[in-house]
């Protein structure tokens, strides 16, 4: 889902260009709080924002803690040093430092993720009780050095300071209940105000003591947080869509990049589809530059291979002339399609790449992908699960069908040919042999040579001589090629050693590198993107020590996430293109964004 501003350019031209906009905009507002919380809700991703801006509330509280600590110590060296009644003052730094102690221990519990993802409350809980630590110091060292016989002036210290703490680092979710903590926070230093420092003065002299002053100055301090806490929540919320959507299409063009490459690697050899792929991106790239593009290259991407110590194995439906003449287009269409889905299946199963099928004849090549020494074996069990499958297809449709299938081992030549349309084919010899076992060969039998034979196990295979037609087949005597029959097996099918080895180009298997790849029946895609988007969210950067990185790391720091080439010192990146291409993009919160209707499009 886009969160862009405006329609089609289609759209927009279909109006007139002297009548009146029809679109309504006003709910297209890009920095409206009310309209980004209800894109949020929208999208379904309430939760995901709540946990994100928990994490981004613990790296504030860490932001705090330090300044804490550091105002803390300065506060109480400067009494230290300055204060001219010095016995007077150990109470202070007793009070502050306790008081800050105490503080960061409560707003400690804010860093338990746990507790804080099930009980919001608890960040606003401890948020209002951290204040209220912070005026108690003021209010406890005032009335002491009240009812005190001394001549020290008595004054808040925490006053502006608690009302930045409570708009900009104080966990508190909503803006309402931020307002109401620093409101109640400036209204108990008026009464502070009037209570110790106006003592003396009468009541009618109130208002020209400062009185006034103080108090336009308590309610522009909170204007200027509430403005600081609202204009921060937008730019949130703004950049978690943003971030949405980055990461949506991120997953999405992931995903569509690997169905891509399983459905070129389904038509085509890893090893040829990955060269392939390369120079395709690289032909992409020497286009957009402008340059002549070269086929040399592509050509000799397009070179024959040589692939030693393979198995073929041809396979033919018996029976498919009468099929076709007997049987409407589209059952015989249902037909094959079902018995083609069920062979390339078993292909995966038992590693062997199919080639192709050329209407019933259905042929492949074990050992091609990858060195395998089970390349024979791997053909055999294959020939017989295929014989399996057409058994279940001819009962489930109720036809006479068979199978014919013919392996023989040796070395063949592979490639593609064509430009225009990429066609993966073998030749040889050895390929030309396994087309005659399997012409030559018996219905519902896998016939096999001598030497495919040799590298099998015979005791695992009910074995008898080939029929006298194919002992007498030219070619077979040309080569002098004994070949044999194979009836049954005796091992079950269904091995689950070969499940571990359904790879290579699965459409149904296969698992996506992205794991947005279903998990089971009952899951569908959107769910296992939900749970990626969810993990991305996760990885969402926030604030980290850079000054101390090489010291310690900020524990809410993702040391996966990407680390951005920016400068520590004055926010700007480094590389200096970046940082022009960042100043020259519009900021949305100062610029209004014009309509499409408002602009004239020339016809």
């Amino acid at each position: 889902m886009s969160f862009s501003i405006g329609k089609s350019v289609s759209a927009a031209n279909a109006e007139d260009d002297s009548g009146p906009c029809h679109l309504n905009y006003d709910k297209e507002r890009k920095w409206d709080p009310y309209y980004l919380k209800d894109q949020v809700k929208e999208v379904g991703l309430t939760k995901d924002f709540n946990l994100y801006q928990i994490r981004l509330w613990r790296s504030y509280l860490s932001i705090f803690f330090v300044l804490h600590i550091l105002v803390t110590i300065g506060h109480c060296l400067l009494l230290l040093v300055f204060a001219e009644i010095r016995e007077m003052i150990y109470i202070d730094v007793a009070v502050y430092s306790g008081c800050a102690v105490l503080l960061l221990s409560i707003l400690s519990i804010n860093f338990c993720d746990a507790l804080v993802a099930r009980h919001n409350w608890v960040m606003l809980f401890s948020s209002a009780l951290g204040a209220s630590i912070l005026l108690s110091a003021d209010i406890i060292t005032a009335t002491y050095h009240y009812h005190s016989n001394t001549k020290m002036v008595v004054a808040s210290f925490y006053d502006v300071y608690i009302v930045f703490v409570i708009y900009m680092y104080l966990p508190i979710p909503s803006v309402c209940q931020v307002l109401v903590l620093g409101t109640t926070a400036s209204l108990i230093y008026m009464v502070h105000f009037i209570a110790f420092m106006t003592t003396e003065i009468h009541p009618k002299q109130l208002l020209s003591s400062g009185l006034i002053i103080d108090a336009a100055h308590y309610m522009c301090l909170n204007l200027m947080g509430i403005f600081y806490r609202i204009t921060t929540n937008m730019m949130v919320r703004s950049s978690f869509l943003d971030r949405h959507q980055y990461v949506k299409e991120e997953l999405w063009l992931r995903n569509a990049k690997w169905h891509e490459k399983v459905l070129v690697d389904s038509i085509l050899p890893p090893q040829i589809s990955k060269s392939l792929q390369s120079e395709i991106r690289r032909r992409i790239t020497v286009v957009q530059q402008g340059l002549r593009v070269p086929i040399t290259t592509l050509q000799r991407s397009m070179a024959v291979q040589i692939h030693p110590e393979v198995s073929i194995l041809y396979a033919d439906v018996v029976n498919y002339t009468r099929l076709s003449t007997t049987l409407n287009v589209e059952t015989l269409i249902n037909i094959l399609h079902d018995l083609y889905g069920r062979f390339d299946k078993a292909a995966l199963m038992f590693r062997v790449q199919r080639i192709k099928f050329l209407g019933d004849c259905y042929y492949c090549v074990a050992g091609i992908i990858e060195a395998d020494p089970d390349h024979a074996k791997n053909c055999v069990d294959l020939g017989f699960a295929m014989i399996s499958d057409i058994q279940e297809v001819r009962e489930i449709y109720d036809v006479d069908i068979n199978m014919r299938i013919g392996v023989h081992s040796g070395t063949i030549f592979a490639g593609v040919l064509g430009e225009a349309k990429l066609q993966f084919d073998i030749w040889g010899t050895d390929a030309t042999i396994a087309d005659v076992l399997e012409s030559t060969g018996l219905p519902g039998c896998v016939h096999v040579s001598s030497r495919t034979l040799s590298y099998i196990d015979e005791e695992a295979y009910e074995i008898e001589p080939a029929p006298s037609w194919a002992a007498e087949h030219p070619l077979l005597i040309k080569y002098q090629v004994q070949s044999y029959i194979l009836r049954s097996y005796r091992y079950t099918l269904i091995d689950n050693k070969f499940e571990e080895n359904i790879r290579f180009y699965s459409l149904v298997r296969s698992k996506s590198p992205t794991n947005l790849q279903a998990k089971n029946e009952n899951e569908t895609l959107e769910d296992v993107f939900r749970e990626q988007l969810h993990e991305e969210f996760q990885k969402m950067p926030v604030f980290r020590w850079i000054f101390l990185e090489g010291l310690f790391r900020h524990r809410q720091y993702d040391a996966d996430s990407n680390i951005p080439n920016i400068s520590p010192v004055c926010l700007t990146y480094r590389d200096k293109d970046m940082e022009n291409l960042y100043l020259n993009q519009k900021d949305y919160i100062f610029k209004y964004i014009i309509p499409p209707c408002a602009i004239s499009v020339p016809r």
